[in-house]
């Protein structure tokens, strides 16, 4: 009875599809079955909610015209839970901002100095978001030039 030993030690990551191919040993076999089919472990792994964040922030900033209401609660969540530092410190920073800008367009007695101020964070924190979603391959567009 002749017995294999198999040891690889092998693991590719997609960031983009979130999907682990493992390949992992040792393993001891007599029988004429291929070891290395035995082997092969496929686990997904579920997308990184922040990167899908990202995705979604890019996709409604490509919208023309009006655009639906956005949910602060749950889109804040998908950054907070995101395993990037990145993106999580990005998009928590650009909704919770996003909150504020909210706020103070909402108040007629809001002066000028604080529409301004809000306007100017909200600028900061979506350039942040678009470097962090960026190292990722998403794209998120420049946030549009007013019109005078």
């Amino acid at each position: 009875m002749k017995k294999v030993m198999l040891i690889v030690g092998v693991v590719v990551l997609s960031i983009i599809t979130g999907t682990w191919i493992a390949f992992a040993g040792p393993t001891t076999s007599s029988s004429t079955t291929n070891p290395v089919e035995t082997l092969i472990q496929s686990t997904t792994q579920p997308p990184d909610s922040g990167i899908i964040s990202c995705q979604e922030t890019a996709d409604r900033a490509k919208i023309k015209g009006e655009k639906p209401k956005l949910g602060f609660a749950e889109t804040r969540a998908k950054f907070q839970n995101s395993q990037d530092a990145d993106i999580r410190i990005a998009g928590v920073t650009l909704v919770d901002t996003l909150e504020k800008v909210d706020a103070v367009m909402a108040d007629d007695d809001a002066s000028l100095d604080a529409t301004m101020g809000a306007l100017l964070a909200m600028k900061l924190a979506w350039t942040e978001l678009q470097k962090a979603c960026g190292k990722h391959g998403i794209d998120i567009p420049n946030l549009p030039a007013s019109k005078s």
